[in-house]
């Protein structure tokens, strides 16, 4: 929670080194921040809900950051995000399936509520990326038997 309720965080963090941090738990919770996270290398995060919990600000496609294998919580992610784009939740979870899909990990990621905002749809007719044939098919992918996350929160269409 370190910068947990920071009303106006307008700073640039695309350029941190978040490499060995294994818990980054509401870490922007009810804070102002839209900064770019798409560069993010969580070799080691095992810890990553809540990240932009309450956060009216953040609409970023982070779906070209790194997992690392140790990943095992995304819950409440975005929880209360009012606006995160339908556009970039797509790109993200694309992102996601295509990098695990590439690098068999993280595996049975818990992101439970990851998507529960104000009308937040996932485009199933979107790019599914170098991976999958549409963004259906790379949503299905990381919920399926192989990968068995949990994404929940959001509503599918098209």
């Amino acid at each position: 929670s370190i910068f947990y309720n920071a009303n106006d965080f307008a700073q640039d963090v695309s350029s941190w080194d978040v490499s060995k941090f294994t818990n980054l738990f509401n870490a922007f919770a009810y804070t102002q921040m839209n900064s770019d996270l798409s560069g993010w290398v969580l070799t080691n995060m095992q810890n990553f809900g809540r990240l932009v919990f309450a956060n009216t600000t953040f609409n970023q496609d982070i779906g070209s950051m790194t997992l690392g294998a140790s990943l095992t919580n995304l819950t409440y992610f975005y929880y209360l995000n009012t606006t995160l784009s339908d556009s970039n939740w797509t790109s993200t979870i694309v992102g996601w399936a295509n990098q695990v899909y590439n690098n068999s990990a993280p595996y049975n990621v818990d992101g439970s509520n990851m998507a529960t905002s104000t009308g937040l749809q996932f485009d199933n007719s979107a790019s599914g990326g170098a991976n999958f044939a549409d963004a259906g098919e790379a949503r299905d992918y990381l919920v399926g038997a192989t990968a068995g996350w949990t994404i929940t929160g959001d509503t599918r269409i098209n």
